[in-house]
């Protein structure tokens, strides 16, 4: 992983509502036993403004941005705002301070 993350540290993943049964998506929680946690667009909206987004994904979903936003509103970690994309895929990271 980017990031100087380990896979070993990877705990949960948070995403939109409608991506929830998607195969990758099932495939990545089951390959690395993490939780999930869905949003709804209204959710992520709270948090988007300060994210870069597409209209595209706007069209598609009904917010800009959904990895970034995703990642901030489960950890508040300022990290999440670096995405990477991977093979027409979007991710981001934070960290669970304790």
């Amino acid at each position: 992983l980017k990031a100087d993350l380990s896979a070993a540290s990877i705990a949960h993943f948070a995403s939109i509502s409608v991506k929830a049964n998607e195969g990758c998506i099932l495939e990545a929680r089951k390959r690395y036993e993490a939780d999930f946690t869905c949003f709804l667009a209204h959710e992520l909206m709270e948090v988007a403004g300060s994210f870069e987004g597409s209209s595209f994904v706007e069209g598609a979903v009904g917010v800009k941005a959904v990895a970034g936003p995703c990642a901030y509103a489960m950890t508040g970690d300022p990290m999440a705002k670096e995405v990477y994309r991977i093979k027409g895929c979007t991710f981001a990271f934070g960290r669970t301070l304790k």
